[in-house]
C-alpha cells in the first residue's frame, strides 16, 4: 500500500498522474528529467546536490520514495520492522492542517535479501527513466545493497543504504558516489583497541581469548591499534573450550602486573575465568567481546559482572530520541531492531536532502558532507565516502545485573531491544 504525506515546500512545477504499481490506482508525480533533461537540470559539478537528487527535487507537489526490503523469506521480520519504522516516519512528518507541501508516498518493493533479489527490485525501481523516485531506502541485506547500488547509481537515484554490516572502508566510491550508509565503521575489536589506548600510558595490558577462530579475529584489531600507537601487549593468554580451572592463569596476570585484560570468550567459559581474575586482581579492568552481553555471565552469582565493559551493537537505550519509537514499535507488535532505528533515520536524512535542495539548488557535495542532521540516532555527518559517524558498537557497562550503555545507572535505562 502505498502512503502518502507531506513534506517540505519545493518549487511547484507541473506534476503528471501515472499509474501506482503498489495500490493500482493513480499516483501524482513529478515529472523526472534525470536523463531526456538532464543537462538543463543538473548542476556541472558531479557532486551537487541537484545531481544527487534529482530534479524530482525541485518539481513536484509529490515525492516517491522507493523501500527495497526483505519481505519475503526467512528474514522476512526484519523488512516488516523496517517497514513498519517507516510508516511512523512517514507519519510524525504530518504537516499543519493549512500545508500546502508536497506529498511523499512510498512504493515497497521485495527484495528477498539475496544478491538476485536486490539486483532484480533496482532494475524495476529504475526502469523507467521517466519515473525515478527521489531516492531509494532500504536493502538490509548486504548482498542485495552491493548489487542493487551500482544500478541507483548510474540512474542518478540516492540511495540510504540500511545494510547494518559494519564497514572498515568507505564502500561508495567513484562509481557509488550517491550511497550513503548507516552502519557506522570498524569493529568490536576496533572499540576495544581505542579503549585501551585511552588508559593510562602505564597500563599493562593482557589478551586472554579461547582458541576459537572468532575470538582470534576479535581481538586482530585491538593488537593492531596498539601496534599502530606503539603499545605492546605484556601477557597473551589461550584456553581450550570447556575449560574449569583458571587459577594458574589468573595468578600468572597477577604475577605479570596486569590492570587492563582484553577478553574473548563464551560466558560459560568467562564466569569462572572472571571469578578467578577478581580474586587475583581486584581492580582488574576488563573489556571483553560480545559474547560476555550474555545473562548467564551477567547475573552469575557473586557479582562478578560488575564493572566489565562489554563491546555491544547499540540498541535504542543508549539513544533518547529513540525510545519513542522503540515503544511504538513494540506496542505495535514489531521489534526495536537496529535496522527498523536506521530506517527511520534515513528518512529523516531523506527529508533533510529534500529541504536542502527546496532552500538552495545550488548546494553542493561538499556542503553535504559537512552537513550534521539530527536524527533519533543523534546528530550523525557522513564523511566523504558516504559512511554515517555513527560507531558500529558501542561499550556497555555491567552494572547490578544489567548490561548498560554509556550514562546509565541501574534502574534508569529501559532495555528496550535484548
Amino acid at each position: 500500500m502505498a502512503i502518502v504525506h507531506a513534506i517540505p515546500d519545493l518549487s511547484p512545477l507541473s506534476t503528471q498522474h501515472l499509474h501506482d504499481d503498489t495500490t493500482g490506482g493513480v499516483a501524482t508525480r513529478p515529472p523526472l528529467c534525470f536523463f531526456s533533461r538532464a543537462r538543463r537540470c543538473l548542476l556541472r559539478s558531479t557532486m551537487a546536490l541537484v545531481q544527487l537528487l534529482g530534479p524530482a527535487a525541485a518539481s513536484a507537489e509529490t515525492l516517491r520514495i522507493a523501500v527495497a526490503l526483505p519481505l519475503s523469506g526467512p528474514q522476512a521480520g526484519i523488512g516488516r520492522d523496517l517497514q513498519a519504522a517507516l510508516e511512523f516516519a512517514l507519519a510524525d512528518t504530518r504537516p499543519l492542517p493549512d500545508d500546502t507541501r508536497p506529498r511523499v508516498a512510498f512504493s515497497w518493493h521485495d527484495d528477498g535479501c539475496s544478491a538476485e533479489g536486490g539486483l532484480a527490485a533496482a532494475k524495476a525501481i529504475t526502469a523507467k527513466a521517466d519515473d525515478l523516485p527521489f531516492a531509494v531506502i532500504g536493502h538490509t541485506c548486504a548482498s542485495a545493497a552491493r548489487l542493487a547500488a551500482p544500478v541507483y547509481d548510474a540512474a542518478g537515484v540516492l540511495f540510504f543504504d540500511t545494510d547494518p554490516t559494519p564497514t572498515t572502508a568507505s564502500l561508495p566510491s567513484k562509481a557509488q558516489s550517491r550511497r550513503f550508509t548507516f552502519a557506522g565503521t570498524g569493529s568490536q575489536g576496533t572499540l576495544i583497541g581505542q579503549a585501551l589506548l585511552a588508559a593510562d600510558p602505564s597500563a599493562r595490558i593482557a589478551f586472554i581469548r579461547d582458541r576459537t577462530a572468532l575470538a582470534q579475529s576479535t581481538l586482530a584489531p585491538v593488537a593492531r591499534a596498539l601496534g599502530e600507537a606503539g603499545r605492546g601487549v605484556v601477557l597473551v593468554e589461550t584456553f581450550a573450550g570447556a575449560e574449569k580451572d583458571f587459577a594458574a592463569l589468573a595468578r600468572r596476570v597477577k604475577a605479570t602486573g596486569i590492570t587492563h585484560v582484553a577478553l574473548a570468550a563464551f560466558a560459560s567459559e568467562a564466569v569462572l575465568l572472571v571469578a578467578e581474575l577478581r580474586k587475583a586482581v581486584p581492580a582488574l579492568t576488563i573489556i571483553a567481546a560480545e559474547q560476555l552481553a550474555d545473562v548467564e555471565f551477567g547475573r552469575a552469582s557473586g557479582g562478578i559482572s560488575e564493572g566489565v565493559q562489554v563491546a555491544v551493537k547499540p540498541d535504542a537505550s543508549a539513544y533518547p530520541k529513540a525510545q519513542d519509537l522503540a515503544r511504538r514499535l513494540i506496542g505495535d507488535g514489531h521489534a526495536a531492531s537496529r535496522a527498523a532505528l536506521t530506517g527511520y533515520t534515513a528518512f529523516e536524512v531523506a527529508m533533510d536532502a529534500v529541504e536542502m535542495v527546496r532552500q538552495d539548488a545550488h548546494f553542493d557535495g561538499t556542503a553535504w558532507a559537512n552537513r550534521r542532521h539530527e536524527t533519533i540516532l543523534g546528530p550523525i555527518q557522513f564523511d566523504s565516502g558516504g559512511n554515517a559517524d555513527l560507531s558500529s558498537h558501542m561499550l556497555y557497562t555491567w552494572r547490578g545485573g544489567e548490561l548498560l550503555p554509556p550514562g546509565c545507572a541501574p534502574g534508569a535505562c529501559e532495555r528496550l531491544l535484548r
